[in-house]
């Protein structure tokens, strides 16, 4: 076939090896679909309410720089993690704990094809006081990986304890990864439930902490990234 009857790709309008679209739109739509799939793994997750409503679709490349300067070395750290231990994650609010911890699973789930689940500490203790220890295991217990948030927002009470027990025994069993978030460190984590708590149970505060070994502990600092969004639109 001479020069003259070269093929013209119908999408880009550039050179094309065939009658048809060239290698390099060939690549894009692959590409789109790969991203597309990607994306759809997580939407699942969001339509079957394992994850927060606004949960963000995707993975690191959703990161923000100016929230990761704050504590690069936090985020070297998720971004290294290989999903074989516990996470507990802890500074001040609005500093990234949650943001991060959402990409880290959304690239469990986006890499490994396995589900992930998220809820916040103070509705699970409602949710298993209230509806029975069974009602949320088929739901988000038994996700390999799951974010409990704000653990130390919850009313601390005997029962409070119990059910956050329960919840990580239950992910022992299945061998299944946690990660909690708190604004305080995890030896004042302790002190906070202990507080709150009759002297009688202030022991188990500590269990919390034990059923979560092997545990990697990463701080967040700076300032509240939140908190300078609204000055910047002020």
């Amino acid at each position: 076939m001479g020069s003259g009857s070269e093929n013209t790709c119908p999408k880009c309008g550039g050179a094309s090896e065939w009658r048809g679209p060239c290698q390099r739109c060939v690549d894009a739509f692959d590409a789109r679909l790969v991203r597309l799939e990607r994306t759809q793994a997580v939407q699942r997750a969001v339509w079957q309410g394992y994850l927060f409503p606004g949960w963000r679709v995707g993975g690191w490349e959703l990161s923000d720089p100016d929230v990761e300067i704050q504590s690069p070395d936090s985020w070297d750290m998720l971004r290294n993690w290989d999903g074989s231990t516990n996470l507990f994650l802890w500074g001040a609010p609005g500093v990234g704990k949650t943001y991060a911890a959402q990409l880290a699973l959304n690239e469990i789930a986006l890499t490994r094809g396995l589900p992930i689940a998220a809820e916040s500490a103070a509705a699970m203790v409602h949710e298993l006081n209230r509806f029975g220890r069974e009602w949320h295991t088929s739901r988000i217990l038994a996700a390999p990986y799951m974010l409990l948030d704000d653990v130390d927002k919850v009313s601390w009470s005997s029962a409070a304890i119990d059910a956050i027990l329960h919840v990580l025994d239950r992910r022992e069993k299945i061998g299944g990864r946690t990660i909690l978030t708190a604004n305080v460190a995890p030896q004042d984590f302790v002190a906070v439930v202990q507080k709150s708590c009759p002297a009688q149970n202030s022991s188990m505060a500590g269990a919390i902490l034990d059923r979560l070994n092997p545990c990697t502990k990463v701080e967040f600092i700076g300032e509240s990234h939140r908190r300078q969004l609204k000055q910047g639109r002020g």
